[in-house]
């Protein structure tokens, strides 16, 4: 009879749990210290750029949409995202989270429906510091009459949606 010892059983735990963790692993799903999970963002399909090339920051700085410059781009979350200047790309560098399209720049009155639909960088809109894109004008007229109950419906949504979208 063979006696078990403390570095066999050590490693059969070690195999257990990553039996265990492999299906979420694979699913995609952020495993415990892993981080942040990486979010899903709108590009142009010819391009390939981020929100159809529009610079995130000159929505805050400017008010209106301006088109990045290839000379002043990154990369960040498999995305190509182009900005106006150097310091729109340093702010953005710093803390994209602030200004990168909230739902990835999928209109939230469809994500609220349990569907994905691109937003457009031309029609916009900021809440509660956080910018927004819609699929048309009448999107964001919805959006408009209850911006909180409608970033909640979305945001209900959005994991499993996100799920569905090809990166």
């Amino acid at each position: 009879m063979r006696t078990v010892t403390a570095a066999w059983r050590k490693k059969w735990r070690i195999a257990a749990l990553a039996m265990l963790l492999a299906p979420m692993l694979w699913a995609g799903l952020p495993s415990a210290g892993a981080g942040e999970a990486r979010e899903v963002y709108w590009s142009d399909p010819q391009t390939g750029l981020a929100i159809g090339g529009y610079d995130p920051l000159s929505y805050f700085v400017d008010k209106t949409p301006r088109m990045g410059r290839p000379e002043h781009q990154l990369s960040w979350q498999g995305v190509v995202w182009q900005f106006e200047n150097e310091g729109n790309l340093a702010a953005f560098r710093d803390t994209p989270h602030i200004y990168a399209p909230r739902f990835g720049g999928y209109s939230a009155p469809a994500l609220a429906r349990d569907i994905a639909v691109a937003g457009s960088p031309l029609i916009w809109d900021i809440h509660r510091e956080r910018l927004y894109l819609f699929y048309s004008p009448a999107h964001r007229f919805i959006w408009r009459q209850d911006p909180v109950g409608m970033a909640a419906q979305a945001e209900s949504h959005w994991p499993g949606v996100a799920r569905t979208i090809a990166r």
